[in-house]
């Protein structure tokens, strides 16, 4: 119960964090800012496999 607890809150945060990173992306939209897009990208992808473990 408390693993899915877990997943859960991480997923949450990182939620939050991906918001964040999309209004700093589309902010640094013309500086090219390639970096900060791939680290949103890392983000999404580990919500996507937190997803996957978590019942629906």
């Amino acid at each position: 119960m408390q693993y899915w607890l877990t997943l859960t809150l991480i997923h949450e945060y990182l939620d939050s964090l991906e918001r964040c990173f999309f209004f700093i992306n589309v902010y640094n939209y013309f500086t090219e800012s390639k970096y900060l897009i791939k680290t949103n990208f890392y983000i999404y992808m580990t919500r996507v496999k937190i997803i996957n473990y978590l019942p629906n």
